[in-house]
This record gives C-alpha cells, structure tokens and sequence, in this order.
C-alpha cells in the first residue's frame, strides 16, 4: 500500500515540496532585492573617475521639467536622447567635463562650458558636437513635441495653453487666418 505524504511535511518530518519552494523563493527575493539595492546606492560613475577615458560619456538633455522631477523623457527609447521643442534644453556631458559646443543649427556660437542652454525650434533629428579633453564626439538629439499632463505645467505654460485656447474659441475664422496664416482653424472650424 502507498504511503500518503502531506504537502506540509515529507517522510519522517522533513519539510515538504510547497514548504521548501516557498523558502526557496522568499530566499531569491531578498537575495535579489539586495543586489538591486546595492546597485542602485552605487553607480558605476562613482567607481570610475568622470573625467576618465573608462568612463561612458553621454548627453545629459534637462528642461525645467526634468530639473523638477529628476527623470529624463522616454528613457527607455534607445534611439537617443529627446528634447522638447521651443523649451530651453540645458545639454551637459555624464562626465561633468567642460567643451567645446556646436550644433547643425540649433546651438548660437561656439561656447567652451561645461553646460550649455539651447533651444530646439524645429521638430526632427539635430546633430550637437563637443570638443572635450579625450576628443570630439558627435550626438543626435531628436526634438519632439512634448505632452505633458495639464496639471504638471508650470503656471507661466499653463498660462500660456489657456491663452491659445481663449485665442482658439474667441477668435473667428477670418480674423484668426490674417492673424496667424492660412493654416489656422478657429474653434467653430474644428
């Protein structure tokens, strides 16, 4: 005859399959957390020197949003970094290492700073060079049209969104076409 084994204990009080899975995978989980907690508190910058050859140089692209909350926009796109159109963009190396900045247009004159403020007016792929101590490198940025949630806005944009708006419903089509050109759609057009 077969001998029954509970699912809390095996054969001669040993623990049972569920019992040790289940601390197997508590055990994982704390193991995990701990390596991901030890990795976030220390960066790989803070191993290597900024200014060092070793260390990843990238474009760092800020607008007093990003300032405000810490986060970059869409971090997850790979392509490279995105910068919102008509907003000044503060571009600064990941090392911290001043340069020579020049771009295709979208940067006025040559500065030699460690940050620089520039503001992106058309929509699409701008190249930004820099000069610095170990040598030249080029980036893409990609200026976009932001969205940006309506209670987020800082009070001199949202300002400015509902003055569009009150321009949008109040003006009609005629008036609004001399004021702004043809492609202008009042809010009885829409």
């Amino acid at each position: 005859m077969a001998e029954a084994v509970s699912c809390q204990r095996g054969r001669e009080g040993e623990p049972g399959r569920r019992y040790r899975t289940a601390i197997f995978a508590v055990g994982a989980v704390l193991v995990l957390s701990s390596v991901a907690l030890l990795h976030a508190s220390h960066p790989v910058v803070s191993v290597v020197e900024p200014s060092s050859a070793l260390a990843e140089r990238f474009l760092i692209c800020r607008t007093e949003y990003e300032e405000a909350t810490g986060r970059t926009l869409a971090p997850e796109l790979t392509y490279g970094p995105i910068v919102q159109v008509h907003k000044l963009t503060k571009l600064s190396l990941s090392t911290g290492e001043a340069g020579r900045w020049r771009g295709d247009g979208a940067l006025v004159g040559d500065k030699h700073a460690k940050e620089v403020e520039v503001l992106f007016t058309t929509v699409g792929a701008s190249k930004v060079e820099v000069e610095h101590a170990q040598g030249k490198e080029t980036f893409t940025v990609y200026a976009k049209i932001i969205r940006r949630e309506l209670r987020d806005l800082t009070d001199t944009d949202r300002e400015a969104y509902f003055e569009a708006v009150y321009e949008l419903v109040t003006i009609g089509q005629e008036e609004g076409v001399r004021l702004y050109g043809s492609n202008f759609q009042s809010g009885d057009e829409l």
